[in-house]
């Protein structure tokens, strides 16, 4: 059976010193409560803090999303990153506006927009 300290402080005894706090457990057949039974009680303590009854935690069930689409499952479309160029995520080594990097066509430059010739060509 265990026996639970009632007081707190060093406590010497005959196999020297021995710090409790109260509710520390100690065996019935342990030397110091043996030789100190002044120390011990057999009633387990209160706990030194108790919880009010308003403040007992309430465990909520998570909401948890989805990684991947379910079958049959749609999901609104993200407008993140579309339009304009140079806009939303992703435009950190996108070439700026008046930058004249443009794919090699094979074709010389003229400086028109694809498509558009210029009168009397």
């Amino acid at each position: 059976m265990l026996l639970y300290s009632n007081t707190s402080g060093a406590v010497r005894w005959s196999g020297g010193l021995t710090v409790l706090s109260v509710g520390s457990s100690i065996d019935e057949e342990h030397p110091l409560a043996l030789e100190r039974p002044d120390l011990f009680t057999g009633s387990q303590p209160q706990p030194d803090i108790k919880m009010p009854p308003a403040a007992r935690p309430r465990r909520a069930v998570p909401v948890v999303e989805s990684a991947t689409r379910a079958p049959g499952e749609t999901r609104g479309a993200s407008t993140r990153g579309r339009g304009k160029r140079g806009a939303g995520r992703g435009t950190a080594n996108a070439p700026a506006a008046d930058d004249d990097t443009t794919e090699d066509t094979g074709a010389e430059d003229t400086g028109t927009p694809a498509g558009e010739g210029t009168a009397g060509e």
